[in-house]
């Protein structure tokens, strides 16, 4: 009965722990999506100013400033959902993964599309579903 084996204590107290690793990863994915979201809150509100910028310096193709405006809110809303996953996995919860990683690979997917992205931003988005994906185990 020592270090509670009969009284089921022991698996309880193991399961309720967060690894160190998944708590470094968790707090620096916070912040990055956190801020990344903010940014795109902030450039929302530019965004008029933003499409005008990119169309004098970029002129490709016409960027209007609904469509820029679009992709702002589009992508602030995804960075959301993937915080809001987040801090469910610092809870241990499996859903949060889902929230984290489904978001993460809709941004991952629509920066493919697009020529000018760097590939190794699309990596990034990719290591964070891979990285808590080690843990999915651990989630309840």
């Amino acid at each position: 009965m020592k270090n509670g084996q009969g009284t089921g204590e022991g698996k309880s107290s193991r399961e309720g722990k967060r690894p160190v690793l998944l708590t470094a990863l968790c707090l620096f994915g916070m912040v990055y999506f956190l801020l990344i979201s903010v940014i795109l809150v902030v450039a929302s509100f530019y965004s008029g100013w933003i499409s005008e910028v990119t169309n004098k310096y970029a002129p490709a193709r016409l960027i209007r400033p609904n469509m820029m405006l679009l992709i702002f809110i589009a992508a602030a809303l995804l960075h959301m959902v993937s915080f809001a996953g987040l801090v469910m996995i610092w809870k241990l919860k499996k859903t949060g993964y889902y929230l984290l990683s489904i978001p993460s690979f809709l941004i991952a997917c629509y920066f493919l599309i697009l020529p000018e992205v760097s590939p190794s931003t699309v990596i990034i988005y990719i290591v964070f579903i891979f990285a808590y994906g080690f843990y999915y185990r651990r989630l309840s």
